[in-house]
């Protein structure tokens, strides 16, 4: 994997997290000209890529109901933390500097494209 999960970037990449949680992401393309990729669901026993994933809008989808969401609601939900918390984990776990990271998005953080 290319992907760096310690750059200033105002949240972990999504490849580390769920590279993280056991998911290969090995034959997943770390460019944003990609779209939504095929990969096996890390949260469930997938024998088919039941997942996909995309790195330019930062967001998984397991279409077996295990869930979906950026990087930040990954954390917050298979950790059971608030925002706050999921900074935390993200700095001990992957080397996450929030530097980057706005007072207004610690206030009300939501993905756009997540419902």
């Amino acid at each position: 994997m290319t992907s760096d999960s310690t750059s200033q970037s105002s949240k972990p990449s999504i490849l580390a997290v769920l590279e993280h949680y056991g998911a290969d992401v090995s034959r997943i393309h770390d460019s944003q000209s990609y779209g939504w990729q095929a990969i096996k669901c890390c949260f469930h026993d997938d024998r088919s890529a039941s997942a996909g994933v995309n790195v330019k809008l930062d967001g998984f989808t397991c279409h077996t109901g295990c869930g979906s969401g950026d990087s930040w609601k990954l954390i917050q939900e298979r950790e059971g933390v608030d925002f706050l918390g999921a900074i935390q984990w993200a700095k001990r776990n992957l080397g996450y500097s929030s530097q980057r990271l706005g007072k207004r998005a610690i206030v009300a953080y939501s993905p756009s494209w997540v419902d």
